[in-house]
């Protein structure tokens, strides 16, 4: 058994992000295989939605929230204004000129201190740009980034570089970006290892009665303007052949998309079923981003049908898309007549939805697999 602290800028609970949902499903895979996890939240502004007696009442003593404040706190916060304000006027590409920018440096003294009472075996630390965190464990303590996705174009390679050689043991989230880290620590790339998101065992979803299709997601960026694509360029041609069609749409991602005929805005939801009940459809209409798309695989695991921009399976191999309808990015008639086609057919969603349900058990199998390799004994 190995005691393992996760060190995060994000919380889990409501578990209301891709982030969120794929480091608690990894938390749970570990405690599965007997080890003794902790995680160790850093709180910031920007942190989200926090729900901290969920957090006490999974993990217990696991548990620690880490402080901000005083005269250190308040540096901080001088130079991250002073740093904005610099790119603002010098029009600089890039959000962040050092790896650390973002980290808070006082953090390290509290999780030395949570080293020295636990003694950990290994500290997994979300994103690269708070590798800073490696600073407060010693050499007996393997150390692994769990990157979710690549910073390029957000931080000069250098400065990925060096936080990425912090560590022991790289998490790509799929195998394009294992390549590319793999590249950028050259001659290291032995560090790098894919392990992608475990997906949640659940129950099926009832695949009928099919009012429509759904859409879930917290609000950024990247989720915004795929929805508003969906919304502007592909629903009304669905709507066009078939005017009782419902969008369902869930999460956070509905306060900052437009309303249009057709779209229920469900907002946070306790449990993924509820948007798809009665809508047993994914649109996975991603238009750009990295990484892996969460909501597709739990769409696997929840043996749903799927329709999906090319981007938006970007770093799942071909064999595990036999459940989804892959459309060109763009393509807003494509996407259209294949959403049509499983409104309109309880046949073709069922035999999708088996497809899926089997890709879940493969893809489970084989990152459950590359997991437990990584905390045996002698691994970092």
């Amino acid at each position: 058994m190995a005691h393992i602290v996760f060190i995060s800028p994000f919380p889990l609970f409501p578990a209301t992000g891709g982030n969120r949902v794929r480091t608690l499903h990894m938390l749970h895979a570990l405690e599965t295989l007997g080890h003794a996890v902790h995680f160790a939240l850093m709180p910031s502004r920007r942190m989200g939605d926090f729900d901290e007696a969920a957090h006490r009442q999974a993990l217990g003593a696991r548990f620690s929230l880490l402080e901000r404040g005083g005269a250190r706190e308040a540096l901080y916060l001088l130079r991250r204004a002073a740093r904005r304000l610099w790119r603002k006027f010098a029009r600089a590409p890039l959000r962040m000129a050092s790896v650390d920018e973002t980290y808070f440096g006082g953090f390290t003294r509290q999780l030395r201190a949570l080293d020295r009472a636990v003694g950990f075996d290994a500290a997994v630390v979300q994103y690269v740009s708070f590798s800073g965190a490696f600073e407060a464990f010693g050499a007996r303590t393997a150390k692994i980034i769990d990157t979710h996705d690549s910073l390029a174009g957000q931080m000069p390679a250098a400065e990925e570089r060096r936080g990425l050689l912090r560590a022991d043991r790289i998490i790509a989230i799929q195998d394009r970006e294992a390549e590319l880290f793999r590249a950028l620590i050259a001659p290291e790339g032995a560090r790098v290892v894919t392990i992608s998101h475990l997906i949640e065992a659940r129950a099926s979803l009832p695949l009928w009665p099919c009012e429509g299709a759904a859409f879930i997601g917290s609000d950024f960026e990247q989720n915004n303007e795929s929805l508003t694509w969906f919304i502007r360029a592909v629903l009304p041609r669905i709507r066009a052949q078939a005017p009782d069609f419902t969008l369902r749409v869930a999460g956070s991602v509905g306060r900052a998309v437009p309303d249009a005929p057709g779209v229920r805005k469900l907002g946070v939801v306790a449990d993924p079923a509820e948007a798809f009940a009665g809508a047993p459809i994914l649109v996975n209409c991603i238009t750009r981003g990295t990484g892996v798309k969460i909501k597709l695989l739990e769409a696997f695991g929840a043996g749903l049908p799927v329709v999906s921009t090319t981007c938006g399976v970007a770093g799942i191999a071909v064999p595990y898309l036999r459940g989804t309808c892959v459309c060109p990015d763009g393509d807003a008639e494509s996407f259209a007549a294949a959403t049509l086609a499983l409104y309109e057919s309880a046949a073709l969603r069922e035999r999708l939805a088996a497809a899926n349900l089997a890709v879940a058990r493969e893809w489970n199998a084989a990152q459950h697999a590359a997991l437990a390799r990584l905390f045996q004994p002698g691994a970092g």
